[in-house]
């Protein structure tokens, strides 16, 4: 299967001067895998269209600029009859904490992290959707450098890192999930893990692999260059995996591999 378009826009504002956005000329996204990389933006999803149950439907914003970030639910339909809710992850700590804006929660959240994961979740289809809109903290700052990436089907070939970027310090929030969906019964994403990271001594070079399951977020290790073998995890909904370099070189054969197939009921008996 092909990999999912994971779309990217990238809004570089100057460092010495704070533009200041119109909300209608706010960058959007409103498909599920896309990422935003941007001082101010809105994230808006199936607006006034009524969702699916089991969604599991993840982007991803990085503040360039800033540290911190006030994230304001403007506009939705979500339901009040599960527990149908925005999950708002930043990238911070272990595990990654998880905080809810919804009908049964609140319409505002504040935090001192710059990277987030955003995961629509629902239990109902009794429901529509919503319009988020993020702005950053006011304390400068510069998120360090890296591409952001979602992906929703299975991986055709192996994603290698560092990526092709020429970038020495980087670091680079991956989502996986199977279809952007809560995966039921036996069935499971499966992701293998390799890598042989020159920093086997001080891991400065290291994936960190997360789960979130549409209720709690689980932290499954570090991994380093301390294993010559593969690693293989499994959850039901999505893998945050982290990968974070302190002298990566792009011009190197690959240091790390990610790659991730959905087993089925049959093949998990």
């Amino acid at each position: 299967m092909k990999f999912a378009a994971a779309f990217f826009i990238f809004v570089c504002l100057s460092s010495h001067v704070s533009k200041t956005f119109a909300q209608e000329e706010l960058p959007i996204i409103t498909e599920c895998g896309q990422t935003l990389l941007a001082d101010e933006g809105i994230i808006e999803y199936k607006l006034n269209q009524t969702y699916d149950a089991g969604e599991l439907c993840t982007f991803i914003v990085k503040i360039y600029w800033y540290y911190g970030a006030e994230f304001i639910l403007e506009n939705h339909g979500i339901s009040d009859a599960g527990e149908d809710a925005i999950a708002i992850i930043p990238m911070s700590g272990y595990p990654f904490a998880v905080n809810y804006l919804g009908p049964n929660t609140g319409n505002t959240l504040f935090f001192q992290e710059s990277v987030f994961f955003v995961v629509f979740k629902t239990t109902t289809n009794l429901g529509t959707g919503f319009r988020l809109r993020f702005k950053h903290g006011h304390q400068p700052g510069w998120a360090i450098p890296g591409p952001a990436l979602v992906f929703n089907n299975d991986s055709a070939t192996p994603l290698s890192f560092p990526p092709k970027t020429g970038l020495v310090l980087a670091t680079q929030p991956v989502a996986l999930t199977s279809g952007s969906k809560i995966l039921e019964g036996n069935a499971t994403l499966e992701l293998t893990v390799w890598e042989n990271f020159r920093s086997v001594d001080d891991c400065t070079d290291f994936f960190d692999v997360h789960t979130y399951n549409g209720e709690k977020t689980t932290y499954l290790g570090r991994l380093c260059g301390k294993d010559e073998e593969e690693k293989v995890f499994q959850t039901q909904g999505i893998f945050m995996v982290i990968y974070l370099s302190n002298h990566g070189d792009s011009n190197l054969d690959p240091q790390g591999t990610l790659s991730w197939r959905t087993v089925n009921e049959t093949e998990a008996v």
